[in-house]
């Protein structure tokens, strides 16, 4: 299903103004392990030789999909494969979960099929062999999650978005990252299915907003 995605850039203060008051209607997301509630994600972006999901990107191509690989908190235990669909505002997301040997052979580019692999990895695997899909840029940033679960609204804050430049090896994050969000400003992205909640309309309606038109994969290419 297809869903709405909005994204802003806020103040920080703003940020804490909105997420002091979303505490109080909403609930946190599963994945927080800090004392503030935050999670670390990182992904590994996949583009061709041409780099075509950027300039699609920053063209505005109306329908674009993009492939990445996602862990959260730096924990290999559970690694995701995703394929983000986008069409104008609306955004549908397919995801499965890596196994150890899955991981090794779609990192060192083994476009190998095995009967076992689940859909989004053959059909990975087929796109990779068409358009010459490579590992891109490596995205990683602060999240904190508010969902609200009746009806599925996801609204969450990134905050030290960074890139590791032309770093692209996900096993190994040791190496020197650049952030590229503005030190006074947090990604306010709101996620849902046809209506956004009354209540949080509202509530953001009471801070500064700025849409946001470039994405952390576009802007994390842009200073790479």
């Amino acid at each position: 299903m297809y869903r709405h995605e909005l994204k802003y850039v806020i103040s920080r203060q703003d940020a804490d103004k909105l997420k002091n008051a979303l505490n109080i209607v909403m609930s946190r997301d599963r994945h927080s392990i800090h004392q503030d509630y935050s999670y670390i994600i990182t992904s590994l972006y996949f583009d061709t030789i041409d780099h075509d999901a950027f300039y699609e990107k920053m063209n505005g191509t109306r329908m674009r999909e993009k492939y990445r690989i996602r862990l959260y908190n730096h924990n290999y235990d559970r690694i995701l494969l995703e394929c983000k669909h986008k069409h104008e505002n609306m955004t549908y997301k397919q995801a499965v979960e890596l196994n150890e040997e899955q991981l090794s052979r779609l990192l060192s580019e083994d476009m190998s099929m095995h009967e076992s692999d689940p859909e989004l990895i053959t059909q990975f695997i087929i796109d990779h062999r068409l358009h010459y899909l490579k590992p891109s840029v490596i995205v990683e940033y602060d999240r904190l999650a508010f969902v609200y679960e009746p009806l599925d609204v996801r609204v969450t804050f990134d905050d030290h978005v960074a890139t590791y430049h032309y770093h692209t090896d996900l096993r190994n994050l040791k190496a020197s990252k650049a952030f590229i969000s503005e030190l006074d400003t947090v990604v306010l992205e709101v996620k849902f299915n046809t209506i956004m909640p009354d209540f949080i309309k509202e509530l953001i309606s009471t801070i500064p907003t700025t849409r946001q038109a470039i994405s952390k994969f576009t802007h994390s290419k842009i200073i790479q």
